[in-house]
């Protein structure tokens, strides 16, 4: 043999031999919760046992729970992203715990971590420790008894260990004494230990193998916030995508504005949480952040993806806003909330009867989104309407609540504002059309199979993350009871595309989803390109699944597996609704577009348009029903202005009492320090005291009267919102043809009078003669 040759192969021998090498055993410590409040800790050990097929054994003694056995192999799906060998190996793991059963999910990013490090040759920091839950893309989740673990971490030596992100704020008992604190300073100052947040096992990896010395718990940002900004390559222009373009271009515009009105509002609030408006303004920041990026993606013809980002920062901003401006949103009874709400509603119902009035041929896909998006906006309406009214109480220094947030509540109304206003701009693209259609049952059997389909595929494939897919089903359902099928047959296609996504992309490891998502885009590109029509959704989903391709890329260039992964995934739920919504998009140009120019409805005439109950058109709204219409609008229009006007000046109201009340308070905790010290004489205290007396008696009294009056102007306020609702189904009935015109507006006339006769009532209660004699104080409205 030739000695280059022998040379050859004996560097492939070394080489193989390497790239298989992986530490035998590896371990670390973990620490669990007990039950009398306490923690313990435990040896995780991992042996690796070469010649395997991927398998993954549990030690009996003690005996594992299901929940960490399932951990044990979710870590080891996330190992695969990091190491194309992870499969050449079987692995046993070991708990060595007084415990006689270990059982939760918490030692998850732990194992993962383990078996990463051991794949890597490398033998992981004994100065080092961690808690958290591991999912299949590398996230790491909260736990329980973050304070305790912590603590007997401090106790067995650790220097260093990672918590899951936001779970730094801690309320615990001390000395007899409930107090908040940030875990990060708490740990560094009383145990010498350094605690740090991390998000994904990227941020775990590179901080256990780090200096622990040069570590900032102070940072705010965790470690992979120092990979480089991604930036994508720019794409080629599609004209199609040209509306897109400048309705992406304004929404910027409009997302800078509210983020600087949202800073403004924030620095003048009169919310007294400190930890809410911390939040609040990092939540600000973020949306900034995000706004940012979207601009970059605007630049670079990611249109869908801008718009994205941009929707995304705008709600944001919005909501911080709102609270800040409003504290009383925040509470349970808010008379603001459901005023802000019902007039939603009836922006909903308003915006409906337009899309009810006819196709435009030549924007077929730009009205449909403009329906998505209205129906998902009531869906969060209805939502919002349906809840109940929890109570918030505080136990143990917890807040506890019952089946939902009024911040979540508050933020489930900003989606849904936001989707309206969306809805009215993808409407306008094609609301002066000269190529309208009236609507027909085009798609009615085909949405209401889909309907099946996807609701049987959801059922079936059991996701734990499927929000966006329920509301795609859900709006399906509700755009077919709205008779609006095309807009049910592109929603119930996209739940179906997006739970196949989801179940094809189940389990895969990097490469594999790499591979799945290249060809995907490929695929659905080929039929794109073949298509003579438009096509702008699958466009704008394909180009959103490019971005997230080279993003995955990016990320795996700079060691960022976890997030890798998840870009992938994200992307080929975009690929697969690309090609989802294909089909049916095809099918709609193709019908629309064959109906003759003679069926084509004259501008001007879609006022007299509208879907009969059994489904055809008809006109039979008269000119003058119109009319009555409009002036109806109108008149509740300025009947909820002056209510919500109202409502402001009562949360001034609200505010200036208590705050007196506490100063009076706090003058009289002074007048006692005063005389204790000797510095005030018994006369002057006497007379003072009774000043304050005095006052109090009278704010008290002010307050009875306050009360009794605020109970009568809820109730007041909710006969109003009764009528409201009323008048919103009349007009409901009358524009399905279930009211004849007569009825119609003597029954609105009836309807108007009451609402007159209750908000006179409303403002004799808001005048002079009772409002309460409170100081001014600053409002920001």
């Amino acid at each position: 043999m030739k000695p280059s040759i022998v040379w050859t192969a004996l560097f492939l021998l070394l080489l193989s031999s390497s790239a298989l090498s992986a530490i035998p055993t590896n371990s670390m410590k973990i620490y669990a919760v007990t039950g009398d409040g306490g923690a313990i800790s435990a040896a995780l050990t991992l042996k690796v046992l070469p010649n395997g097929t991927g398998k993954v054994w549990s030690s009996v003694d003690p005996l594992v729970g299901t929940s960490t056995q399932n951990a044990e192999r979710t870590a080891l799906l996330v190992a695969k992203n990091y190491s194309n060998q992870a499969m050449q190996y079987d692995y046993l793991f070991d708990i060595n715990s007084n415990a006689s059963l270990v059982e939760g999910p918490s030692a998850g990013a732990a194992m993962a971590t383990l078996l990463i490090s051991s794949l890597q040759d490398r033998q992981f920091p004994q100065n080092v420790g961690l808690t958290g839950t591991i999912s299949e893309s590398g996230e790491v989740g909260a736990v329980g008894g973050v304070f305790e673990k912590s603590r007997e971490a401090a106790r067995t030596g650790i220097q260093l260990f990672l918590i899951p992100k936001g779970e730094s704020k801690q309320v615990i008992r001390e000395s007899g004494k409930i107090e908040s604190i940030d875990l990060r300073q708490y740990a560094l100052a009383r145990w010498k230990m350094k605690v740090v947040e991390v998000s994904t096992i990227d941020d775990v990896l590179k901080l256990a193998f780090s200096d622990i010395d040069s570590i900032d718990v102070n940072a705010a940002q965790n470690a992979s916030s120092q990979t480089p900004e991604f930036v994508p390559t720019a794409i080629p222009f599609a004209p199609p995508l040209k509306p897109m373009q400048s309705l992406t271009r304004q929404y910027l515009k409009e997302s800078i504005q509210l983020i600087s009105i949202a800073r403004n509002s924030l620095s003048t609030t009169l919310l007294d949480d400190t930890e809410l408006i911390s939040a609040l303004l990092n939540s600000l920041n973020e949306a900034e952040d995000t706004l940012n990026q979207s601009q970059v993606l605007f630049d670079q013809n990611y249109f869908y993806s801008s718009a994205n980002f941009a929707f995304l920062s705008s709600v944001n901003a919005q909501l911080i806003q709102d609270v800040a401006q409003n504290p009383a949103l925040l509470q349970p009874d808010s008379a603001l909330f459901d005023s802000k709400l019902s007039m939603l509603g009836n922006g909903i119902q308003d915006l409906k009867g337009l899309l009810d009035q006819g196709v435009p041929v030549d924007g077929i896909e730009w009205y449909v989104g403009a329906q998505e998006r209205l129906s998902w906006a009531e869906l969060n309406y209805e939502k919002l309407t349906q809840e109940k009214d929890v109570i918030i109480s505080v136990e143990n220094g917890q807040v506890t609540s019952g089946t939902a947030d009024q911040f979540q509540k508050v933020q489930d109304f900003e989606f849904a504002q936001s989707w309206v206003n969306i809805s009215k701009q993808f409407h306008s693209i094609g609301k002066n059309s000269s190529k309208k259609v009236v609507l027909d049952d085009f798609l009615k059997e085909q949405s209401q199979q889909q309907i099946v389909q996807a609701e049987n595929d959801l059922a079936a494939a059991q996701l734990g993350n499927a929000e966006d897919i329920q509301r795609r089903l859900d709006a399906a359902k509700l755009e077919f009871e709205n008779q609006w099928y095309v807009s049910s047959a592109f929603d119930s296609a996209s739940a179906i595309a997006l739970t196949h996504a989801q179940l094809d992309s189940d389990g895969k490891d990097l490469s594999t989803l790499q591979e799945m998502l290249s060809a995907k885009i490929n695929a659905t590109q080929k039929r794109i390109t073949a298509s003579k029509n438009p096509l702008v959704w699958s466009n704008l989903y394909l180009d959103h699944a490019r971005f997230f391709l080279e993003q995955a890329k990016f990320y795996e260039s700079h060691s960022q597996n976890s997030s890798a992964v998840s870009s992938l995934k994200s992307g080929l739920g975009l690929a697969y609704l690309s090609d989802g919504v294909l089909d049916i998009a095809e099918q709609s140009y193709d019908h629309y577009n064959s109906i003759p120019e003679s069926q084509y409805v004259q501008p001007g005439a879609f006022a007299t348009i509208n879907i009969s109950p059994n489904g055809n058109p008809g006109a039979f709204i008269a000119q003058t029903g119109f009319l009555v219409l409009l002036l109806i609008v109108v008149a509740l229009l300025g009947v909820i202005a002056i209510v919500v006007f109202s409502q402001h000046l009562d949360q001034k109201k609200r505010y200036a009492l208590p705050a007196q009340l506490d100063e009076l308070q706090r003058q009289r905790m002074e007048l006692d320090s005063l005389k204790t010290s000797g510095k005030l004489d018994e006369s002057t205290f006497s007379m003072r005291v009774k000043e304050i007396e005095s006052r109090q008696s009278q704010l008290e009294s002010d307050r009875k009267i306050k009360s009794a009056n605020l109970i009568a102007l809820d109730r007041l306020r909710a006969e109003l919102t009764a009528l409201e609702r009323a008048l919103r189904e009349l007009k409901n009935h009358y524009r399905e043809g279930m009211v004849v015109e007569e009825d119609y507006n003597q029954a609105m006339k009836d309807l108007l009078e009451k609402m007159g006769h209750i908000q006179r009532k409303i403002t004799e209660r808001k005048s002079p003669s009772t409002a309460m004699n409170t100081q001014p104080m600053n409002i920001v409205i």
